[in-house]
């Protein structure tokens, strides 16, 4: 319904506005980050554009950057990040897919009994 579809995503961006500016306040929050992250996919997915059309895959991948690199140690953060844009890694520009690859390898490493990262894994080949 794009009714729906607007109004989700004018909540969505009143969100990200709200996370921005509390980033703003605390810059090296790693939660916080993650938080946008999830925001920016969330607006991805609601709009459809592929990775290389949309401005929010791209926040997101750099979102999901500033947070990890905040929380190296945060296994549920890495586990997040790559089981929402592994699926992407096809159609993700070239720096976008060697994040993804990184991101999902790691997250295997931290949890390596999950199949699905082990699929996703498998799937993006060898480094």
């Amino acid at each position: 319904d794009p009714v729906a579809r607007i109004y989700l995503a004018r909540r969505i961006d009143a969100a990200i506005d709200l996370a921005r500016r509390g980033l703003l306040l605390a810059p090296i929050s790693g939660r916080g980050h993650l938080e946008t992250a999830l925001l920016h996919i969330g607006r991805f997915q609601l709009v459809g554009l592929p990775p290389p059309d949309g401005a929010d895959f791209e926040d997101s991948v750099h979102a999901f950057d500033r947070a990890l690199r905040l929380q190296p140690w945060f296994a549920a953060s890495h586990r997040k990040a790559a089981r929402l844009l592994a699926p992407h890694y096809e159609i993700a520009s070239p720096a976008q897919r060697v994040f993804i690859a990184g991101v999902t390898r790691r997250a295997y490493e931290l949890n390596p009994w999950a199949a699905d990262l082990r699929e996703s894994v498998e799937r993006m080949g060898p480094r």
